[in-house]
């Protein structure tokens, strides 16, 4: 669950991006175009996370883009047979890894090494809900990937998010483009973050804490539990969906035109509640669950 609720906390929303490669690994375009494209299209903070290699580069002159050390580690778990990928946000010298052999292995090297842990596109990589369960030190997955929406349709690893949260893991849902420019995915998912300050350590500690929203353009503008009422209000949406565990939630949908807020009224038996806004475009916006009173 998010320690911090964004939409309550002091601070700046900032914009950032937490996937995306260069030619240092396996993208089709240098890590200068890569900094300036985000630059240019008004990002914050950017995570470049090629594949076991953490690559350095300066932002433009005249920016001021935060880039976040980061990397995708990889490798096949041989505990369950199965491919893994995580990215590694904020690393503090970790430079280089090899192809790994279990996925609790990858997840320890990242928090030794002071990072943020997020698996990326489970999904895609068809991790089954009961391999996740035993991983701890995660801080989260991704709830969307562009690039692997755009390869075969499984971008989506909500109904996995869920199940992780209905068993107690507590995990933040991260939206990111994973651009590695040979689609066109750059910029289509991002994250917003309610950071303190405007630095590498303000946005990491927000991201480590929950205080984000993750969108593909619908923005979130609160998101709160007032007793046994769950409220929320955003940009013109067509949908807006409160999401519990199992078969608890409620889904609110425009009967003409849009909505800009809605509320529900919890049962009584729900351990979290995260929100889902859909617009008329089927873009997407998500919080990160918030806990309840039960």
């Amino acid at each position: 669950m998010t320690s911090r609720n964004p939409f309550e906390s002091p601070g700046v929303w900032l914009k950032g991006n937490l996937h995306s490669h260069s030619t240092e690994s396996d993208g089709l375009r240098d890590p200068e175009y890569v900094v300036r494209w985000y630059v240019d299209h008004g990002y914050d903070f950017l995570a470049i996370t090629d594949h076991r290699t953490r690559t350095i580069v300066d932002p433009p002159d005249g920016s001021s883009l935060i880039l976040l050390p980061s990397m995708e580690l990889d490798g096949r778990d041989e505990s369950f047979d199965g491919e893994y990928h995580l990215t590694g946000i904020g690393l503090a010298s970790l430079d280089r890894t090899e192809s790994g052999t279990s996925l609790q292995a990858a997840v320890d090297q990242v928090k030794a090494d002071g990072g943020l842990a997020i698996l990326a596109h489970p999904h895609w990589l068809g991790v089954a809900p009961h391999r996740l369960f035993p991983i701890s030190g995660l801080d989260g997955l991704e709830v969307f990937n562009v690039h692997c929406e755009g390869i075969n349709g499984k971008g989506d690893s909500g109904q996995l998010w869920d199940h992780a949260l209905d068993v107690g893991m507590t995990l933040h849902g991260f939206a990111v483009d994973d651009t590695h420019w040979g689609r066109p995915d750059a910029g289509a998912a991002w994250i917003m973050a309610r950071s303190e300050t405007r630095t590498a350590a303000g946005v990491c500690d927000a991201l480590a804490a929950g205080c984000f929203y993750s969108t593909q353009g619908p923005e979130i503008h609160s998101f709160a539990i007032d007793g046994n009422v769950a409220h929320a209000r955003c940009s013109p949406v067509a949908d807006i969906r409160f999401v519990s565990q199992r078969t608890f939630g409620k889904r609110v949908k425009a009967e003409n035109g849009e909505i800009e807020e809605a509320e529900f009224v919890l049962y009584g038996q729900e351990r979290y509640v995260r929100l889902v806004c859909i617009d008329r475009d089927g873009r997407t916006a998500w919080s990160n669950p918030l806990p309840t009173a039960n």
